[in-house]
């Protein structure tokens, strides 16, 4: 697919085109959408990365909380670096914490919960952050017990 290989070159924007397509012309797999959901984050489409990872978190929480970053040849932790570094800025601290949030859900649910709770005390009117830190407090909680 040639959605996979813009994604492996780190080309987000001809990933992005190419993994909407099949988006919404049939049933992804989980590995396509979150590849999709990361192409959100480097494309300036933030609001569409919240919207599909709160929907799928909402739908099977673990498919994205239950991972294996390397063998799915994911950038985050490269993202993440350079995001919480100052090499790539974000219009808002706002829009950063949710970004650092939505990548450190493939990586690491206690920091993506970390970077939600920022979010949302600075704006607590997206219901969508809401809901995805409490999807997080619920499968952390569980994981302790």
């Amino acid at each position: 697919m040639l959605g996979n290989y813009h994604f492996l070159i780190r080309d987000f924007s001809s990933a992005k085109e190419e993994l909407e397509k099949s988006y919404t012309e049939s049933t992804p797999d989980l590995l396509s959408i979150k590849k999709l959901i990361i192409c959100y984050t480097q494309t300036d489409q933030l609001n569409d990365a919240v919207k599909i990872s709160c929907s799928l978190l909402n739908e099977d929480a673990d498919s994205i909380l239950i991972k294996d970053p390397e063998k799915e040849d994911c950038p985050c932790k490269n993202l993440i670096e350079k995001l919480e570094s100052g090499d790539l800025l974000r219009k808002s601290l706002y829009d950063l914490f949710v970004e650092l949030g939505v990548l450190w859900l493939f990586c690491d649910d206690k920091k993506s919960l970390s970077y939600f709770e920022d979010a949302a005390n600075l704006n607590s009117s997206d219901t969508r952050i809401n809901q995805i830190i409490s999807i997080l407090k619920s499968k952390i909680k569980l994981r302790r017990s």
